[in-house]
């Protein structure tokens, strides 16, 4: 099952609202500089759901 289609499916369950877009941070490798809070392979990613 899709991501998006499960956490409404999860939501609705709960008598929580829907959501139509998720938006994740993902960290990997090192830190960019000592001390720094961003990693060489930090990145989003977001999907959205068309409400057709």
């Amino acid at each position: 099952m899709p991501l998006i289609r499960r956490l409404r499916s999860i939501l609705e369950t709960q008598g929580l609202a829907a959501v139509d877009t998720l938006k994740g941070i993902f960290t990997g490798g090192n830190p960019i500089y000592p001390g720094s809070g961003f990693d060489e392979k930090t990145h989003v990613k977001a999907r959205s759901r068309s409400r057709k």
